[in-house]
């Protein structure tokens, strides 16, 4: 049984009951008139007279009753599969304004009020700084009354959504926007979510989030330089430090220790106490690197359980720690008494029978690993990192343990021909890094060229390459991932590219890991690995399946003769637009089965749903007294009527 439409009615309408009246009324009038004026005048006067007037007052009605022409538009477009056949014979309410003209008979029905919520878009800058507030603008579209609830933002990965910024916000009703600040805390390029929550009116959950993604840098490398003492390679840090640019340094040094003065106490060994909680505590986070330099980690009284076990957070949250040894670092401050122990390369415990700092002069040579490490191999200034380089002998070093899983020795240490010991050692915990040098003599190395020879270059690029690798600075990336669109959207295929920073070798292809994650954490993850061969020895193109809303994490490597150069990136897949006719679509499907209560005159427009086409006869009203002619024979008319009048004697 077809669906019952509604009818719709027009005062203009000739058909309508109310203007049938007025024409009754109208006819009635004009053949009282005639009918008298004929008797007076004669059928040729008073017939043409009454014609007259049967114009003017046609006329006239035309102008009260605004009469128009109903006429159908057909428009026809696609739509998805899923919809069906089906004849509506109704009117939108947001379409009868527009239709009807005027002065309406009847008011249209009430419709229940929407309330729906959508978080229409999310616009970000194109860089953020790394621990710096970035502002993101969102716009929202309220159809319900006024309501408040929390925006939120959180930043998705493998381990799924983190947030990192919440609010309150309060939306009116209407379309509006308003800026959402964040501080990012992870360099590169990142995806993040913002989606609304707490708002008990939304009856559509489901498109109050938007991915968008982040690019961030760095604008400043903020170091910590604490020492135990001050000495030769203290001074010449500092002064190495202070003088790279976009690097803050904030340098602390131990004057003495609680046992050199036992009688006294705490307060009186410094004149300016050690600001421990302040460094390790609250302002911790605000740095990038820290620089422990020969420091008494283990045994300064200061340093409590606390204290140590927030520097291990700071590193395994993304943090990196340059650790310089001395007299008074690693085993002879007992740090494997401590829970920094935990996040070193190498064992650090006392060695058994032997002694823990080494006095004789020693010499450096590069191992396997550090001919391809960044910190040993990349060259970031004009300086030579030629492991020939004639370097001045040390004076002195830390005994390192055996490395554990992770860590990576890049230069030993000897002194004639006995065994060689770890000099320089490399790890990661969790995101962050972590460099080991068992010397503080680094500053013989320090002198002018025709003091040291190229070991001035060494230093240089040592320490760059350091600071470099333990900020993850982007540049020590050998290979740099990136999406060929900005933001693909849901559906559409990937495709990305791994380049190289060199000339990659003949032949050469890069081992592609890509992990996808849903933005909700819902659908399961997906890793796809492929090769890709590089093309012009500068990129290696590959495709990634099309997928959901979420972000795909990718990681890239190459094998070349100085060693693997890796880098990685992100690329984030956002919800997609619905096009024009899914919006159509979604406008007319709650008219579907929807009934209104009839009208007087059938007017319908009609709504025809195929399978694939939708076509819509949409009415069109054409006003046909709305012209300058209409009016000019009007007043033709009635000058003709008083001109007969004048001249047959019946003014």
């Amino acid at each position: 049984m077809p669906p019952e439409g509604a009818k719709l009615v027009f005062l203009n309408d000739p058909l309508s009951p109310l203007a049938v009246v007025l024409m009754a009324a109208a006819v009635a009038a004009l053949a009282a008139y005639g009918y008298s004026i004929i008797r007076v005048a004669g059928w040729k006067p008073g017939g043409t007279l009454l014609l007259l007037r049967c114009i003017a007052v046609c006329a006239l009605a035309f102008i009260l009753l605004q009469p128009s022409i109903l006429a159908y538009e057909t428009v026809a477009v696609e739509l998805p599969e899923s919809f069906t056949r089906k004849e509506v014979r109704v009117f939108s309410r947001e379409e009868l304004p527009s239709l009807l003209p005027p002065l309406a008979a009847f008011s249209p029905p009430e419709q229940a009020a929407s309330l729906d919520l959508e978080l229409v878009e999310a616009v970000a800058p194109p860089v953020a700084f790394y621990k710096a507030r970035c502002t993101v603008n969102v716009t929202v579209v309220n159809e319900a009354p006024a309501q408040a609830g929390q925006v939120v933002v959180a930043r998705l990965d493998r381990e799924g959504l983190t947030e990192v910024a919440r609010a309150p916000v309060s939306l009116r009703e209407g379309r509006q926007s308003f800026p959402v600040t964040l501080v990012p805390g992870r360099l590169g390029r990142n995806a993040y979510s913002v989606y609304l929550e707490g708002f008990a009116r939304d009856q559509h959950p489901d498109n109050n989030s938007r991915l968008f993604g982040l690019t961030v840098a760095r604008d400043t490398v903020r170091v910590l330089h604490i020492a135990g003492h001050p000495s030769w390679d203290v001074r010449f840090l500092r002064q190495f430090l202070s003088r790279l640019p976009g690097v803050e340094v904030v340098s602390f040094y131990l004057l003495v220790e609680a046992q050199d003065f036992a009688p006294h106490t705490k307060e009186e060994l410094a004149l300016i106490p050690f600001p421990t909680d302040e460094l390790f505590l609250k302002e911790i986070g605000n740095f990038d690197l820290i620089v422990v330099h020969n420091f008494p980690l283990g045994t300064y009284f200061l340093l409590t359980k606390k204290h140590l076990l927030r520097f291990v957070q700071f590193i395994e949250e993304g943090g990196g720690v340059l650790f310089i040894g001395g007299d008074k670092s690693f085993a002879i401050s007992d740090l494997h008494k401590t829970p920094v122990a935990e996040i070193m390369p190498m064992e650090v415990a006392p060695v058994a029978g032997g002694d823990d700092y080494l006095d004789d002069y020693r010499r450096v040579e590069l191992t396997a690993e550090g001919a391809a490490h960044p910190v040993t191999s990349i060259e970031l200034a004009d300086d030579s990192l030629s492991p020939e380089a004639n370097l001045p002998e040390l004076s002195g070093m830390n005994r390192l343990g055996p490395t554990r899983p992770g860590g990576v020795v890049l230069a030993t240490a000897r002194a004639g021909e006995e065994d060689s010991v770890p000099l320089i050692v490399a790890g990661s915990r969790g995101r962050g890094r972590v460099l080991v040098v068992a010397t503080d003599s680094l500053w013989r190395w320090a002198f002018p060229p025709r003091l040291a020879g190229g070991a001035r270059a060494w230093y240089r690029g040592l320490l760059l390459n350091a600071v470099a690798w333990l900020t993850s600075d982007p540049r020590l990336d050998g290979l740099v991932v990136a999406g060929s669109t900005a933001t693909p959207t849901e559906g559409e295929q990937i495709t990305a590219s791994a380049c190289y920073r060199g000339t990659a070798p003949e032949g050469a292809r890069a081992n592609i890991i890509a992990e996808w994650v849903d933005a909700a954490g819902k659908a399961p993850a997906l890793r796809i690995e492929l090769e890709a061969p590089f093309e012009g020895k500068r990129c290696a193109a590959f495709s990634l399946p099309p997928a959901q809303p979420g972000a795909w994490s990718i990681t890239a490597q190459l094998e070349t003769k100085n060693g693997d150069a890796a880098g990685g990136g992100v690329v984030v897949v956002g919800q997609k637009r619905p096009t024009y006719t899914e919006e159509l679509a979604k406008r007319i499907q709650p008219l579907l089965g929807k009934q209104f209560y009839p009208f007087v005159v059938d007017r319908p427009f009609e709504v025809r749903l195929p399978v694939t086409t939708l076509e819509v006869h949409k009415p069109i009203l054409d006003a046909l007294w709305d012209n300058p002619l209409f009016f000019f024979a009007f007043a033709l008319v009635l000058i003709a009527e008083w001109l007969l009048r004048k001249r047959w004697g019946y003014l």
